[in-house]
């Protein structure tokens, strides 16, 4: 009989059928769930509920990867829109830029829990969100838009499963335009990956 060996040098009896098939169980765990336990690495961050002042484009939620070595990837984004004071039908549209500058006005400084909830490990994030001002936070440049989604009412998630990953130094800013003003909201989880794991 086949023997697989685990990481602890106990041997276990695999069965092999006469086609030469082996039979199998595994049980597989979602990455964010695997970093957020075994690294304490997973984190979330997001934005109260907002309303937007007015229909113009609304700088939202800057965040920065200000680790030296380490990859942050994102894994899902949860968008909310509630607008519209007459028919309640309208849409927003969310905006993700690369590499906007740092904030200078119209800011308030946030954060990012882990989460392990009893993991004391903290994000190497820089987090800026919105005070809520006309047009949001104020940026000498937006950097590069890299991306758009359209929401109706209500929330959407986006599963990217890591996709989207910040190196070290990058800058994400999201961007908000609704057609009619309402209330916004952007909760975004991802997790941190060491440079081996490339």
């Amino acid at each position: 009989m086949a023997k697989l060996q685990d990481n602890t040098g106990d041997g276990y009896g695999l069965k092999i059928d006469s086609k030469h098939r082996a039979f199998v169980k595994s049980v597989s765990q979602l990455e964010m769930a695997a970093k957020s336990f075994s690294d304490e690495s997973g984190y979330q961050m997001f934005i109260d509920p907002l309303t937007l002042p007015d229909v113009n484009t609304h700088n939202l939620l800057w965040f920065k990867n200000t680790s030296q070595t380490d990859y942050f990837a994102i894994n899902k984004y949860w968008l909310g829109y509630n607008g519209g004071s007459t028919n309640h039908n309208r849409v927003c549209i969310f905006r993700q830029f690369i590499g906007a500058t740092t904030p200078s006005a119209n800011q308030i400084l946030s954060g990012a829990g882990n989460l392990l909830t009893s993991s004391g490990a903290t994000a190497e994030l820089l987090i800026y969100q919105s005070d809520g001002s006309a047009g949001g936070m104020t940026h000498s440049s937006t950097g590069v838009q890299a991306g758009a989604v359209t929401i109706s009412q209500g929330t959407k998630d986006f599963d990217v499963r890591g996709s989207t990953i910040l190196g070290p130094g990058a800058v994400i800013l999201i961007q908000v335009q609704a057609e009619e003003v309402g209330t916004v909201s952007a909760t975004i989880e991802g997790y941190f990956l060491e440079p081996s794991e490339k």
